[in-house]
């Protein structure tokens, strides 16, 4: 009994690391610097846009009526061309010497990744968990496959190809679960729903502490070094620990015992990272390091937004 109650109360969707899975392979693939800047275009797009793919998920937990859901999918995705319309804008006027026509797609890029995460989680509001994983996998692959076609990334040269790779993967991406999306939900008839304005101050600060927390550890942390390929395993950390909402006591103990353990393991990894004979041993092992540093961190970061140390009853 206790098993299955526990098994109701799961809450994470392994589905959600598929995305940065798919970075961290091109990242170690040699491209990492094409996928780091294909997430921060996602990243821009999604603070732009008040977290919407995000707070749909929020706004979705207490929307028992398909028609709500709808109306915040809806908003949602209005929302998502008013943060790409600034995005653009504010491309044009802060670059720098950095060339319009890459960046430009790269945001286009971001974007598009952006409506299929709304998509995304509509189907899971639909009750259609299985069709999510497989579009949310159509994603990883197109995306994945996007960067490893992709030259290296240069963006101060108006060259289209930079960025021409992720950006056909990203449309076809967003093509597909927006097909399957209103093919399974129904269309979005109706009002639009402002319950994922409601949901944006808890759904922003979640999207931006992992990698808030990543950049300041970075940055003030001699022994960790921008890399892309670790930031992306903490990221599938961090995201697997991910709710729209704090876990309650009982439903959090689950998440707390796999914390604990990832925690403790890339703890003991990191450690060992820096023993000299180790080092020499096994070249890889200081980026293994850094990997463990950064799924420490967001062990760390998943906890405190997610975890609840109150006794359960």
């Amino acid at each position: 009994m206790k098993k299955k109650l526990q098994r109701k109360l799961r809450l994470a969707r392994p589905s959600d690391a598929f995305l940065p899975a798919a970075l961290l392979a091109a990242s170690l693939c040699g491209h990492g610097e094409t996928a780091a800047a294909l997430y921060l275009a996602k990243l821009l797009t999604h603070t732009l846009a008040l977290a919407a793919p995000e707070a749909t998920r929020a706004a979705f937990a207490v929307q028992p009526s398909i028609k709500g859901v709808r109306g915040s999918v809806k908003l949602a995705l209005l929302l998502q061309i008013l943060a790409t319309a600034l995005a653009f804008a504010g491309a044009g006027f802060l670059r720098g010497g950095l060339a319009l026509i890459p960046l430009a797609m790269l945001i286009a890029a971001g974007a598009l990744l952006n409506v299929e995460h709304t998509f995304y989680e509509y189907l899971f509001a639909a009750g259609e968990g299985a069709s999510a994983a497989r579009c949310r996998l159509i994603t990883a692959v197109l995306t994945l496959a996007g960067l490893l076609l992709s030259p290296a990334l240069n963006l101060t040269a108006d060259d289209p190809l930079t960025a021409a790779w992720p950006l056909g993967a990203a449309l076809l991406a967003m093509l597909t679960a927006l097909t399957v999306g209103l093919g399974i939900g129904g269309g979005l008839k109706g009002r639009l729903n402002a319950q994922v304005l409601r949901a944006a101050p808890r759904a922003l600060p979640q999207s931006l502490a992992f990698p808030a927390f990543a950049a300041l550890a970075i940055h003030f942390a001699p022994f960790l070094d921008w890399l892309a390929a670790p930031f992306f395993a903490g990221s599938i950390a961090y995201a697997l620990s991910r709710t729209p909402f704090r876990r309650a006591p009982m439903e959090a103990r689950p998440l707390h015992k796999a914390l604990g353990i990832a925690a403790l393991i890339a703890a003991a990894i990191f450690g060992a990272s820096w023993v000299p004979s180790v080092r020499s041993a096994v070249p890889c092992w200081s980026l293994v390091g850094q990997c463990a540093a950064m799924v420490l961190l967001a062990c760390l970061c998943g906890f405190a937004l997610y975890g609840n140390p109150s006794k359960s009853h």
